[in-house]
């Protein structure tokens, strides 16, 4: 899987990534997908832990991607489309930085979430949204205060909730939904605005310039310039 890590969106992430390969010395901490918005994201989808598809010793791409090939990643990616959000808002990125051949936590990861998280949201000024994917992801509320942020528990798009509760799987990407109330209400408020000032414009144009005037347009001008033709006439 190429993608280029190399764009501007991505410099702080790349540097962030590195430092935290310097932690993890026995574990492998995947890039963010350059395809997402990256530094200039709204929406912040912070899972568990990464899984061994993002590790390339494992075949995986080395990316933190919802272009992966697993089950999980491939839900992911169904979902963001179903909730209508467009892939250059978001980051993804997990509470447990590294994939270390295990999905359960140590205390030693966790004494890292906290410091970890604390500074990718320092990374990312746009930021609007975190929404914590699982459960395990959500108890990073207990560390870390995201009061500035507006913030979404969601269930796990894993084969796992698919398979033991299929009806709150299927209704992740109406919780996901939610993170573009923003957007529909900014899009009203333009519409409005777009309506309010062609009513403005019509009524200047109507009412306000001379029928004798060269800028005049409309029928109702034409019939009051033909109506003081007859009577000059």
């Amino acid at each position: 899987m190429h993608k280029d890590l190399t764009l501007p969106h991505m410099q702080p992430l790349v540097e962030f990534v590195l430092r935290m390969r310097d932690r993890y010395v026995d574990g492998y901490v995947p890039n963010f997908d350059p395809d997402d918005g990256g530094v200039n994201a709204e929406i912040l989808f912070l899972f568990e832990k990464p899984g061994p598809k993002t590790d390339p010793k494992e075949g995986g791409s080395g990316f933190i991607s919802q272009d992966n090939n697993d089950p999980t990643a491939k839900a992911t990616k169904d979902f963001l489309l179903k909730a209508g959000i467009d892939r250059k808002k978001i980051i993804i990125w997990n509470s447990i930085s590294a994939w270390n051949g295990t999905i359960r936590y140590t205390k030693k990861e966790m004494t890292h979430t906290k410091q970890e998280l604390e500074e990718l949201l320092s990374l990312l000024p746009a930021l609007r949204w975190i929404v914590l994917v699982g459960r395990n992801a959500q108890k990073i509320t207990k560390l870390v205060d995201l009061s500035s942020y507006k913030v979404l528990n969601s269930p796990h798009p894993s084969p796992k909730v698919r398979s033991t509760n299929p009806e709150v799987w299927k209704s992740i990407p109406v919780i996901w939904r939610q993170t573009n109330k923003r957007n529909h209400e900014k899009y009203w408020i333009i519409g409005a605005i777009t309506a309010i000032t062609i009513f403005v414009i019509s009524w200047y144009i109507l009412d306000v310039i001379p029928c004798d005037s060269p800028r005049s347009v409309g029928p109702d001008c034409e019939e009051i310039i033909q109506e003081l033709e007859r009577q000059e006439g």
